[in-house]
């Protein structure tokens, strides 16, 4: 009987490890990683470490939030296409010049059309 209660303990602490990892942010890594940033600010690959040594499980939180709103709700049921979305070069143009939609457009449209 004690065995089965050791074999399920283990089991659980093996889960809560797991979950430990992955949703822990990791403030050392990121730290190395700006530090080689500010030696080689060409080196890019170094902005991605950062950023997946600090986000933690930020992506089940964002859904977490958007099942909580009534307009995340409507997003979520209406599982819009993004790329088709993004494609829309007309809705990505109206914003003004500086927007963020408006640089992601003409960004896209001009890596694409460099590729073709």
């Amino acid at each position: 009987m004690f065995d089965r209660y050791v074999s399920w303990a283990a089991v659980v602490l093996k889960s809560l490890k797991s979950w430990y990892e992955y949703n822990r942010i990791k403030p050392v890594k990121a730290g190395l990683a700006i530090s080689r940033l500010l030696r080689d600010p060409d080196d890019t690959s170094q902005v991605f470490k950062v950023l997946e040594a600090l986000r933690g499980d930020s992506l089940t939180r964002a859904l977490r939030r958007m099942n909580n709103a009534e307009r995340g709700l409507k997003l979520l049921r209406g599982q819009q296409m993004l790329v088709q979305t993004y494609n829309e070069r007309d809705a990505f143009l109206a914003p003004p010049d500086a927007s963020i939609g408006r640089t992601y457009s003409e960004f896209t449209h001009c890596v694409v059309g460099r590729a073709s």
